[in-house]
């Protein structure tokens, strides 16, 4: 059976028939929620030696309440002050990232959103979009959340929050999650099913016991994390000491990209007649003054300068399973290397109708919507043919350019303030039209600007730095991967 595109929600090449006996369908008919890759569910809480319990038991000895936070209509955001709202975006890699998120009134957390303030030890889960990503709040600060977010509050006399959410986001957990969740445009899982997991929860004690035993993998991976950090850091660092522009440390924590947040205040006042056609203050942001250094030291051109042909965004794919062409997606982008790996595919057929949406060796990917995504920039570095969707910008440099110079540029902070200068759009409906990206300034290749040679020597440096990350990503993914093998074998849910 081929599972894959049925769980995206995506036609199949094939159909697969299967039969299921009328009191194993409860009050779901729909394909998902029958399939027989399931059936895997019933298999594993079979093995385990613990009790197994329903997350929604009647008398709250497990949850002691479950909701789900809400968006409402006109919403406004602030700028610094204000209470996080945490969405399905602000949760992953098992943690909440609250300085990702928007911010909200006060008085609106108060009031209209009281019934879905969070509290310290909430189990966090994202209900819309991907599906049953999980974490632990562990802040005391005041916290809010919108409607892609369960809050579960468990009874800590019988449930330890950070069990619950590593079992969630266990295989046996993301199982339970692919089952119950609604396949559409934009997949979903409500409360009342959610409550329907069945979880396997040893005594508490030994739920301690677990914990301890996977936290000492787990700090294996955190030292790694921290370490590339440090290596990130050194590498942001490069572009600016290769060309000479002096940065205090302290200046680059200034800088916020998109999350409307800085790490301090600033004040400042434009010229009437310095002033174009927009008011946003991220145009016009002191910080984008790096740029005249760059431009007194060197000589500079716009990225439709250095382009043999028309910035372009791809188009929407039709995907199909076994399809020949892989369509590279903002989602494929990683900032730092594409995941061929799950990219989706469409057929030869519709590659070869949409020319435009073609990517050869060494195009410039950028991300360029969304406000999470906006600003992911990657080299296409494959010689199969392949084409990227309408969210994905496509920048074929001209000859005398190196593409992983001008990603890495893009990627700094010389390119990062313009993806915050250029961006439009509000709510996190951002995007970075063609035109405005045209607009990007970078060093020209001439002897006063970066010759080719050089900018090849600067992302050879820089090069170096990011395959040691990789190096080290892999690492503390296998890390990842031992903690979550061993939480599972400990909950005898592998074979002996």
């Amino acid at each position: 059976m081929r599972n894959k595109g049925f769980q995206r929600g995506l036609l199949l090449a094939e159909s697969t028939y299967y039969f299921r006996n009328p009191e194993s369908i409860f009050d779901r008919m729909d394909e998902n929620y029958n399939n027989p890759r399931y059936d895997e569910i019933d298999e594993l809480l079979a093995r385990t030696k613990f009790e197994v319990i329903q997350l929604g038991e009647p008398n709250k000895k497990y949850l002691l309440s479950i909701v789900s936070g809400k968006t409402p209509e006109n919403i406004h955001y602030e700028d610094e002050d204000g209470i996080p709202f945490i969405g399905a975006r602000c949760i992953r890699n098992e943690r909440v990232e609250l300085d990702i998120a928007p911010r909200i009134a006060k008085e609106i957390h108060e009031t209209i959103l009281k019934g879905s303030q969070i509290k310290r030890n909430d189990v966090l889960v994202t209900m819309a979009g991907t599906i049953g990503r999980c974490a632990v709040f562990e802040s005391d600060e005041e916290c809010n959340a919108n409607q892609a977010v369960a809050i579960l509050r468990v009874n800590t006399e019988n449930v330890i929050p950070r069990f619950l959410a590593k079992y969630l986001n266990s295989r046996l957990g993301q199982l339970f999650f692919g089952k119950l969740q609604h396949i559409a445009s934009q997949p979903n899982i409500n409360l009342e099913e959610m409550l329907r997991i069945k979880v396997v929860l040893p005594k508490k004690l030994e739920q301690e016991s677990i914990l301890g035993s996977v936290s000492a993998i787990e700090s294996q991976a955190c030292h790694i994390e921290e370490e590339i950090n440090g290596i990130k850091a050194k590498s942001n660092r490069i572009m600016f000491e290769e060309l000479k522009i002096s940065v205090p440390k302290e200046d680059a924590k200034t800088y916020f990209f998109k999350t409307g947040k800085a790490e301090q205040s600033s004040y400042f006042t434009i010229p009437f007649n310095n002033s174009i056609d927009r008011l946003s203050y991220h145009f016009y942001d002191p910080k984008i003054d790096l740029l005249r250094k760059l431009t007194e030291l060197y000589s500079t051109t716009t990225l439709n300068g250095i382009v043999n042909k028309p910035i372009m965004r791809g188009e929407q794919p039709k995907y199909i399973e076994e399809g020949e062409i892989i369509a590279i997606k903002t989602v494929d982008l990683k900032d730092g290397y594409i995941d061929y790996d799950n990219c989706l595919r469409t057929s030869r057929e519709y590659f070869e109708a949409v020319p435009n949406a073609h990517v050869k060796r060494g195009d410039v990917l950028i991300s360029s919507t969304g406000y999470v995504s906006l600003g992911k920039v990657d080299v296409y570095d494959s010689d199969d043919p392949a084409m990227v969707d309408g969210h994905v910008s496509i920048l074929r440099l001209k000859e005398g350019y190196d593409s992983y110079f001008i990603a890495y540029f893009l990627r700094s902070h010389l390119g990062k303030p313009q993806f915050e200068k250029w961006w439009t759009g509000s709510s996190g409906q951002i995007e970075l039209q063609p035109t405005d990206l045209e607009r990007f300034v970078v060093p020209d290749n001439t002897e006063k600007g970066i010759p080719l040679k050089r900018q090849r020597e600067i992302a050879d440096k820089i090069t170096e730095t990011h395959a040691y990350i990789t190096q080290l990503q892999r690492q503390k993914k296998q890390l990842s991967l031992k903690a979550n093998e061993e939480f599972a074998k400990l909950l005898g849910l592998v074979k002996p």
